[in-house]
């Protein structure tokens, strides 16, 4: 993923020209606010969205924007809840249970619990949702890793 530091102190994350065009499109395509775009190394384009704005999304609204933007359209409520950020960020994989440690050093990891039905989706093909859900938690919330079980 592309390197951004959006804030622990109130979501501040750095646009290029490429990133606002694709946000103006998802806003006028799906009608929800989207706070951040992330286009990451497997092309797909990551769209952080207002909390309560997730629902609002149609699944065809996506699909003509993946055909105007020629890469796969990812959508992930943004909360400020670093537990629920990262619920948010493993659906539709069924999360029991998320717990934060933070060690004497600093770093902050999160283990989260997913249900044995439910833990390729929490995975994803080649680990990509895994990397995703790492990289996103470091990115808004400063977490260090993140582990599935």
């Amino acid at each position: 993923m592309r390197k951004g530091n959006a804030a622990q102190d109130g979501l501040r994350v750095r646009l290029t020209g490429e990133d606002m065009k694709h946000i103006s499109l998802f806003e006028g395509f799906t009608g929800a606010a989207a706070l951040d775009c992330i286009v990451d190394r497997e092309d797909e384009a990551i769209f952080i969205v207002s909390p309560g704005q997730g629902g609002r999304i149609r699944y065809s609204a996506i699909r003509k924007l993946e055909q105007m933007i020629k890469r796969p359209v990812v959508t992930i409520e943004y909360s400020e809840d670093p537990l629920q950020f990262i619920r948010n960020s493993l659906s539709p994989a069924k999360v029991l249970e998320v717990k934060m440690v933070e060690h004497p050093d600093g770093r902050k990891t999160a283990s989260v619990i997913v249900s044995a039905s439910d833990r390729g989706k929490a995975i994803g093909k080649g680990g990509k949702v895994a990397q995703r859900t790492r990289a996103l938690a470091k990115r808004y919330h400063g977490i260090d890793n993140v582990h599935i079980v």
